[in-house]
């Protein structure tokens, strides 16, 4: 790991998380599912286009095609290897043993494919309200193409700045890991200026998904 350290906002970046052999590999097979899709050969529902005002992207949730178990291992190990990294940061004493602290990386892998003009350009944060979101404390995405800078498709986040004190901005490089939490304080988006195309791998860290959220703990204590 080549960890640039961020950590005055809780956002890491590892570079060369992945080779760039891997990322075009990765790339390669996104192609192939999509012109599946395209062709009428894959109808099934892990593979979908968004459309709407703030977003034009592909999604193909990786984990459910055994044709992909190989990348999705891959990517797996990978971003396993940048959370221990994370966590050791943040975390006094961290135990990597230790799952009450440590979490879950949850099971989607979702490969996306932006086109030129495309992206989420909507600012969002990956935890919400709804079942599936609820339980996101961080949040993995790794860059699978380099972009240079004139043809946009940064990362940027609402609420950080740089050391310049500008709004904080990551331009793509291919391999590169970035790790941050997942609520309000760390909106982001797609800077709204892709001219090329843009790819990217991303899932969450979730808490124990057993646990309801909507319940209060019982107090077994006597008053």
């Amino acid at each position: 790991m080549d960890p640039t350290n961020l950590k005055r906002n809780h956002l890491i970046s590892y570079r060369e998380s992945l080779k760039q052999d891997e990322c075009d590999e990765i790339i390669k097979l996104i192609h192939t599912k999509v012109d599946q899709v395209k062709d009428g050969t894959d109808s099934s529902q892990d593979i979908t286009f968004n459309d709407t005002e703030h977003r034009q992207d592909w999604n193909i949730f990786a984990q459910n095609y055994g044709s992909l178990d190989a990348i999705t291992q891959l990517i797996r190990d990978r971003v396993n290897g940048g959370w221990t990294h994370y966590l050791q940061c943040y975390l006094e004493g961290y135990d990597p043993t230790n799952n009450k602290r440590s979490g879950h990386m949850e099971e989607s892998v979702k490969l996306q494919w932006s086109p030129p003009d495309g992206g989420f350009t909507g600012w969002h944060s990956e935890q919400g309200s709804s079942a599936a979101s609820m339980p996101r404390y961080a949040v993995w995405m790794i860059y699978l193409n380099s972009i240079p800078i004139e043809d946009g498709g940064g990362t940027q986040f609402r609420h950080l700045t740089d050391k310049h004190g500008e709004l904080l901005e990551i331009q793509p490089e291919a391999g590169t890991l970035l790790i941050w939490p997942a609520s309000y304080t760390h909106e982001h988006r797609s800077a709204p200026n892709l001219k090329a195309d843009k790819y990217i791998a991303t899932g969450w860290f979730t808490y124990d998904p057993g646990r309801d959220f909507r319940k209060s703990p019982k107090n077994t204590e006597k008053t």
